[in-house]
């Protein structure tokens, strides 16, 4: 199994994290330059992303943070097509991680997962995420109806890594929110629980995605629109 980290050059700060895990993953892995949205030039933006591609709409324009984002983990699902094996470890270089009990949960995903699957390691679990289908040293892979959100880390098999990059050579919302959407990727996703990463990116500078801060009257839209868009994706997955 190889890994691929996530790291925007531009987050210099960030690098030592970067060092830190490549020293604590069980396994060979490769740094992937991340895409700048703000690096990005206005033809570039338009040929990539498109408002209202999908249904249910998503709610808010993208900000170029959130479109380099997607791009950067694009970039790691052809890795994992370029390379040799069933599929790839993806992380992103703001986490930590229990490195002294990944071994075990990767030994059981190894076991379990296929080259179709995605398999994500959440920073933190719902009680109600779905049915267990393996089982192994006090891990449990659990198939979820309808994935969490965050891509702070997860297994993605190269056939999968294939067909999400067919299903986006344009999208219209951010990456972990199109990884919820099973109905129009058509792959199956799993979690890993009890949880093994938490985010650290409060302690690394901030956030390279979002910037600047929102109005409350905006922040008070944003929440209804999100919370109305969360709950159809719920009910889509649940009758699919």
């Amino acid at each position: 199994m190889q890994a691929y980290i996530i790291h925007l050059k531009d987050a210099s700060g960030r690098w030592p994290q970067v060092e830190r895990l490549k020293q604590e993953l069980p396994m060979a892995s490769q740094v992937v330059d991340a895409v700048s949205g703000a690096r990005l030039p206005e033809r570039e933006l338009d040929r990539v992303y498109r408002r209202n591609l999908h249904w249910p709409p998503y709610p808010f324009r993208l900000s170029k943070g959130e479109i380099g984002c997607f791009l950067s983990h694009r970039l790691t699902w052809q890795a994992i097509l370029d390379g040799n094996a069933e599929g790839g470890l993806v992380l992103e270089d703001d986490i930590e991680i229990d490195s002294a009990r990944l071994p075990a949960a990767l030994e059981l995903v190894g076991k379990f997962a296929s080259p179709g699957d995605i398999v994500r390691f959440p920073n933190k679990f719902r009680s109600r995420a779905g049915q267990v289908v393996a089982s192994q040293d006090g891990f449990d892979v659990v198939q979820e109806k309808s994935p969490g959100l965050n891509m702070m880390m997860q297994w993605i098999g190269r056939d999968a890594a294939r067909q999400l990059l067919a299903r986006t050579e344009i999208f219209d919302r951010p990456v972990d929110v199109f990884m919820q959407m099973r109905w129009m990727h058509d792959l199956p996703v799993y979690a890993v629980r009890p949880v093994l990463i938490r985010e650290v990116s409060g302690e690394l500078g901030g956030s390279t995605i979002q910037s600047g801060r929102k109005s409350i009257p905006n922040e008070a839209a944003r929440s209804i629109g999100r919370t109305a868009y969360r709950g159809y994706t719920r009910a889509r997955n649940m009758f699919r």
